[in-house]
């Protein structure tokens, strides 16, 4: 930030550095005798303030749970002359100033206390190891280590004349209808960059607010939501190219095993560990926040996915092997407990809730998709690590008896066991959509009948709905093939977000929320909720790229909005790289990378080739690649 005040230029940088674990904050001035600065250190809880040299110590603990906490904050200046009295810093004369701030709680993801983290050895450690780092120098730190995750994947669409307007010009211009291709690359980009800063290993995962709310008692406790919200906060985590930023999720899920066979046994008399709707970094795994809402099992199911795209995208047998078939196992053993038999022979979930739609019913869809899918990928897991027990056997024979995706009288895909679902519903959550996205149970080409059934059925609920729900259905029609549609509803995604009187008149006509983006690009639900950014974010990826069925896609629902663009960096299951650029809606040029080499199947405008990637190199595709002279090759 640069300013000018009277005859005075200011500048302040501000940054929070991973690597360090500090907030650095840089206040310069070219005032002749320097300025005067008064800083204040403060919580909305009960602490203490005391000094040790240059640095003020600010000590408390939570009234609730006492968890203690601890901040420290290191003053350098140049010029000047500065002093501490309670919780304030005042500094005199000085022309620089920066300020190192770190911040610790006994905190420990261990069950069952989740205390003993020695906070104020780290926050001691952490102001001694940059004792001897200028500010550049730690700045250079911050740069290297955020870039070398971001620069992994570029975006570029086409520029127009708002590309030069600041962006809260640009967000109000698009609201009005106006192209602003490069607004969307900088949305998709900025996803990346919400996800980086709020999940990196050692830290515990994003939460619904990300890294960024700023009250004690915000909405929905700023918690991990599991009927979809956390897991869609990570959709774009594999296919971005951000793997390690995956790891404090899949971490923290592992963890909850043992308060969630807890909860398996003592609620449902069951093997194996469960989570439900709403979960909390202190191991809250059972039913919560009242029925039907809180009653969701299928939740350690559906995470189970997570391990398995972690593996699919990575190629680590070592990681499967110790970390993600251990984990799928156990939710696998709950739901061989937890099934039922129904009227047909066919095992159920009962009792079973769609999210957040209808009450306690019997088979609701997205059980029955959540559990296939977990059952498939642990039978796909064992069979790469040639695994073969009376589990796997019992596991293969539940999946083949589970009752399936139904197709309902107006020809829809239906949302629980019965056929009662209401065309005229536009609820924001369309929950027995799970099997075309996040999962493959159905797709176009391999269950033509059921992906038009799951078509009536989005059309029907309409293009309505809160942050997340557009975001889920831009993916939703991605993997349906249909660009446009899904471009469609990215707009909604991106338009600005009512507020007073427009929310109202938004609500009458889509449901009891609207939604949109700030100014500064958080996604509404309303309030800023992460999972909006970052349903967009999987959604732009799974339009340019899709591999989810041994197949990879390049440009599978690109939109006509985009007639020209590239993208590069883009991660496809079995451990690829991909680069695309593409001109008047066509393929131009496609790169596909993989360390070690292999055979590779891939996609493009319904025609399908065999090539290899040679170890170190690269498969370079054009768009005549598709169409060779000899058609029997095709």
């Amino acid at each position: 930030v640069m300013y000018q005040a009277g005859e005075v230029s200011h500048k302040r940088r501000y940054f929070a550095s991973y690597p360090a674990r500090l907030l650095v904050f840089n206040l310069e001035n070219d005032a002749a005798r320097g300025q005067e600065y008064r800083i204040r250190l403060s919580s909305p809880h009960s602490a203490e303030f005391s000094r040790d040299g240059n640095r003020l110590i600010m000590a408390g603990a939570l009234d609730g749970n006492g968890m203690e906490f601890e901040a420290r904050m290191e003053i350098r200046h140049q010029g000047g002359s500065f002093e501490i009295e309670g919780n304030r810093i005042l500094l005199k004369g000085a022309n620089s100033l920066t300020l190192l701030l770190t911040a610790a709680t006994d905190y420990l993801n261990q069950y069952p206390d989740y205390k003993g983290r020695n906070y104020e050895a780290l926050n001691q450690s952490s102001l001694k190891a940059v004792e001897a780092e200028s500010l550049n120098t730690l700045l250079q730190q911050h740069l290297d280590d955020y870039q070398s995750l971001f620069r992994r994947v570029s975006l570029a669409l086409p520029q127009t004349e708002l590309s030069a307007r600041p962006t809260d010009h640009r967000v109000r211009a698009y609201g009005e209808g106006v192209a602003d291709p490069a607004l969307e690359a900088l949305f998709f980009q900025y996803g990346r960059y919400l996800l980086i800063s709020s999940s990196r290993p050692g830290s515990l995962p994003a939460n619904l607010q990300g890294k960024w709310n700023h009250l004690t008692r915000p909405p929905w406790a700023s918690d991990y939501h599991f009927n979809i919200n956390i897991q869609m906060i990570y959709w774009p985590v594999e296919v971005t190219n951000l793997a390690e930023v995956h790891r404090p999720l899949l971490d923290y899920v592992d963890n909850l095993r043992e308060p969630g066979r807890v909860t398996a046994r003592e609620y449902f008399d069951a093997r194996g560990w469960v989570v439900n709707t709403m979960n909390n970094p202190f191991g809250f795994t059972a039913p919560g926040w009242g029925l039907p809402w809180g009653y969701f099992p299928g939740a350690s199911a559906w995470l189970g996915r997570h391990f398995w795209d972690h593996y699919e995208y990575s190629g680590d047998r070592e990681y499967l092997e110790h970390n993600a078939l251990p984990v799928m196992e156990e939710a696998a053993l709950f739901w061989l407990d937890y099934l039922s038999e129904d009227a047909n022979g066919k095992l159920a979930s009962i009792p079973s809730y769609s999210p957040e739609h209808g009450g306690i019913s019997a088979g609701a869809s997205m059980d029955q998709q959540i559990v296939w899918d977990l059952f498939s990928n642990y039978l796909k897991a064992s069979e790469v690590l040639d695994v073969d027990t009376p589990l796997v056997a019992q596991i293969r024979a539940a999946r083949e008896r589970l009752m399936g995706p139904q197709v309902g009288h107006w020809g829809q895909l239906q949302e629980w066991a019965e056929d009662r679902d209401d065309p005229e519903n536009r609820h924001r959550h369309v929950s027995h959509m799970y099997a075309v996205y996040p999962g493959a149970q159905i797709s176009p080409g391999q269950t033509p009948n059921l992906a038009r059934a799951a078509e009536v059925s989005l059309n029907a609920r309409g293009d309505g709905g809160t942050g997340w729900s557009l975001g889920w259905k831009v993916n939703l029609w991605a993997r349906l093939g249909d660009g446009n549609r899904a471009y469609r509803l990215l707009r909604k995604a991106l338009r600005p977000a009512a507020e007073g009187e427009v929310v109202q008149e938004v609500a009458q006509h889509e449901g009891s929320y609207a939604s949109g983006i700030y100014s500064n690009l958080f996604s509404t639900h309303p309030p800023f909720q992460l999972d909006g950014n970052m349903g967009a974010t999987a959604g732009m990826a799974e339009m340019l790229v899709q591999s989810h069925d041994g197949v990879i896609r390049l440009l599978p629902a690109l939109p006509d909005a985009w007639p020209q663009g590239e993208v590069t960096g883009l991660k496809a299951r079995g451990g690829y790289e991909v680069d695309v650029a593409w001109d008047n809606g066509n393929l131009s040029v496609a790169r596909i990378r993989h360390p070690e080499g292999g055979l590779v199947r891939v996609e493009y405008q319904s025609v399908t080739l065999s090539q290899m990637v040679k170890k170190q190199g690269h498969l370079a595709l054009d768009y005549s690649s598709f169409w060779p002279t000899t058609k029997g090759s095709q």
